[in-house]
């Protein structure tokens, strides 16, 4: 993880299958000779990358992940959970890691900040340390949320549109429905 909350991979072991893809020349020598450059190239790479993956890997991969995580930020449209309410909100979720992720024996443990935004102004909420831990168990996954996360992702909502209620007679009863 770097200094903004992102995640930098740290390559030490590449498995490059070529599948059931195959090499095709009309002519069978120049084929046969492509094949093999081919084949030892991803031998080269595999066994090169315990030494080289660190430094080739870890700095092309970390920015394509970055990207592809859309900089580990959401945008999400928020209709009204109650109904009769036609108003809805965009919030932006951010999700960048607190700290670096722990892989165990088939299972992956990962702390993000899950700061919950509110249009384009963004008051920095104080999120504090809190001590939270995951539950010991190999079975399922838990989403863990702190007190003052949780407090945080309230007033956000309330700052929005979809906290405002627009009522009358008909909007009451299909409330109560």
């Amino acid at each position: 993880m770097d200094e903004r909350g992102f995640l930098d991979p740290t390559v030490y072991d590449v498995e490059i299958k070529f599948g059931s893809s195959y090499v095709h020349h009309d002519n069978f020598v120049l084929g046969f000779f492509m094949h093999q450059i081919i084949t030892y190239s991803m031998v080269m790479i595999e066994q090169s990358s315990f030494f080289v993956g660190k430094f080739m890997f870890t700095g092309m991969l970390g920015p394509l992940m970055d990207q592809a995580l859309g900089n580990y930020e959401i945008t999400v449209n928020t209709p009204s959970i109650f109904r009769g309410q036609d108003t809805s909100s965009v919030f932006s979720f951010d999700y960048r890691n607190t700290r670096s992720p722990y892989i165990g024996n088939g299972y992956i443990d990962v702390y993000f900040l899950g700061e919950l935004n509110y249009g384009v102004h963004r008051d920095e909420c104080k999120i504090e340390a809190d001590y939270m831990d995951f539950v010991n168990s190999a079975t399922f996954s838990q989403l863990v949320v702190s007190e003052s996360a949780a407090s945080c992702w309230m007033n956000e909502w309330a700052k929005s549109s979809i906290a405002k209620f627009d009522l009358d007679d008909e909007k009451v009863n299909l409330i109560l429905e």
